[in-house]
């Protein structure tokens, strides 16, 4: 008989890996039909397999089971996530972004170089610990500063932003079709989002006999810091920054999009590790402000992922990297570019060409394209051959007007002559006349010299 190890390690393992195998295959649907981000479905699974429901996940039965040790793994886990995603976000940078938009210098030169040497030994790493470099950075760092007592946090991003300095390594990801660290970035946010909906305080939510803290009061405060956290400060500043925000509805977008996710929940675990216990406290304000800290900003951090943002941006051209990609609701491919042309969710843009809109463009483009496969079967294995090629002989190739010549007496022309090969499809070849391709056309071909 097996011997079942129902350990709170396995329990997290498989946990994750259920929610990532189950999210992926309906990812499509949530992120193309909902609108939504793994923020919020993380989010949810990790209430409902939380204490307050399922029970599955309860990180005071972690490792030793030492009371009050959630603090000490949340501030933990989110320095991880918060640090690694600071490195990733600032090799996205422009080069040298920091120096041209803020013209103030955030590191010594020595720093820089340090990790822009990187482009120059190129040759040296393979396309894995290329691609892995940002993680490995971020997680040597948060462990070196978290042992020096410096701001790990402010580490990663500058580590980042020198790492692509002078554009390089951006570049090469873009070569590279670098999909690693999106995915170790949706992996982090699967984990973090998850643990921050087991550990949501729940019982503090609605206390008004200690600290005052009801769940109206909670529903007011999320609406008043939705609407006043950034909008006001940004419409009022963004004149300041032309090269930045160019319009008030850019600016708008940026002072309403931005919801307080895992760096919420580190801040307020930092700042508790900070301060005294609420048995510590000397003062009775003091006591109500430790009281108050943790279930305020939990709150807000549920109730920024859960109001999802509402938008209204232009429409966005972007490279199609596979002909297997989903295209969203919200995109359709351009026929003319084979590009896609990703809109927000409301509206659709009108093209510049004689007011005809994409839409259009495209139920035009779908009818062509399906007349084009009902008239004729679609190709099958193409293969090179010499236009004019007779089956006796495929050496044989004919000239420019007719005349057909052998291997020789091409060699015995004292001039070079061009000639055509036809990329064709064999079955095609059968009643038509050679020197057309598979399509009808006159004569698909690449010119050669001999």
């Amino acid at each position: 008989m097996p011997t079942l190890d129902v350990s709170e390690l396995n329990i997290v393992i498989a946990v994750l890996g259920a929610f990532t195998i189950l999210y992926g295959i309906i990812s499509v649907k949530i992120k193309q039909k909902w609108y939504l981000g793994e923020a919020l479905p993380a989010l949810v699974m990790g209430i409902i397999l939380g204490p307050i429901a399922a029970k599955f996940i309860d990180s005071q039965r972690w490792g030793s089971a030492v009371k009050d040790q959630t603090g000490d793994i949340t501030l933990g886990l989110t320095r991880v996530v918060i640090g690694v995603q600071l490195v990733m976000a600032g090799y996205q940078l422009p080069a040298k972004y920091p120096w041209h938009r803020w013209k103030y210098e955030l590191w010594k030169d020595g720093f820089t170089s340090s990790f822009s040497v990187l482009s120059s030994v190129l040759k040296w790493i393979d396309c894995e610990s290329f691609l892995l470099y940002p993680t490995a950075l971020g997680l040597f760092i948060i462990d070196f500063t978290g042992c020096a007592g410096l701001d790990d946090l402010l580490a990663c991003f500058c580590a980042g932003a020198a790492l692509n300095w002078n554009g390089n390594y951006l570049d090469e990801t873009f070569k590279r079709h670098d999909e690693v660290n999106s995915c170790i970035d949706v992996l982090l946010n699967f984990g973090g989002f998850m643990y921050i909906g087991a550990i949501l305080l729940w019982d503090e939510f609605n206390q008004p006999d200690i600290t005052g803290i009801t769940y109206g009061r909670l529903m007011i405060l999320g609406l008043l810091v939705l609407l006043l956290r950034c909008i006001p400060a940004m419409m009022v500043m963004y004149k300041l920054m032309p090269n930045t925000v160019k319009t008030w509805q850019e600016a708008l977008f940026m002072g309403y999009f931005g919801p307080i996710g895992i760096d919420g929940v580190f801040y307020v675990e930092h700042a508790l590790h900070l301060f005294p216990k609420v048995d510590a406290a000397e003062t009775h304000g003091e006591e109500d402000l430790l009281r108050a800290m943790g279930p305020v900003v939990y709150f807000l951090v549920h109730f920024s992922i859960k109001v999802p943002p509402i938008v209204e941006t232009d429409p966005v051209t972007e490279r199609r990297l596979s002909v297997s990609d989903p295209l969203p609701n919200n995109a359709h491919l351009d026929p003319r570019t084979a590009s896609v042309v990703r809109h927000n969710r409301f509206s659709r843009a009108t093209s510049r060409d004689g007011g005809i809109s994409f839409d259009d463009l495209e139920r035009r483009f779908a009818k062509s394209e399906h007349a084009v496969s009902r008239s004729r079967a679609a190709p099958t294995t193409p293969v090179w051959r010499l236009t004019g090629a007779t089956d006796g002989s495929e050496e044989t190739l004919k000239d420019q007007d007719g005349t057909a010549m052998g291997n020789k007496d091409v060699e015995s022309q004292g001039e070079r002559r061009e000639k055509s090969i036809a990329f064709v499809e064999e079955n095609a070849l059968q009643g038509r006349q050679r020197g057309d391709d598979a399509w009808g056309t006159p004569e698909y071909a690449v010119q050669s010299r001999f």
